[in-house]
């Protein structure tokens, strides 16, 4: 069920990315409402990321936490990504919420 279930929110995390692309291909004419869309989507793909990750790493157990096997590194990979200001979700969806409601 752990692997099932990170399996789903990685690939939802794909779909908001490539959506993300889409818009982004746009250049010059996407909209500011459009940008604050995509820094949310893309923060909440890193947050799917990050627990559908975490949930295999602790389902692995000890094996998993092993240096010379790549889940750890997966894991730890997408736990430091996740620490970027850019892609905090918190911030995103403060201007997503502004930029939607115009509050």
């Amino acid at each position: 069920m752990a692997f099932a279930r990170s399996a789903g929110e990685i690939d939802a995390a794909q779909l908001l990315l490539d959506r993300a692309v889409g818009i982004a291909d746009q250049g010059a004419a996407t909209t500011t409402a459009e940008t604050a869309q995509n820094l949310r989507d893309c923060s909440l793909a890193v947050d799917l990321l990050v627990t559908a990750v975490d949930r295999i790493f602790r389902t692995a157990g000890t094996t998993g936490q092993s240096s010379r096997g790549t889940l750890q590194r997966f894991w730890r990979d997408v736990n430091a990504v996740s620490t970027h200001m850019a892609i905090q979700f918190e911030p995103a969806a403060r201007l997503y919420a502004t930029e939607t409601l115009k509050v």
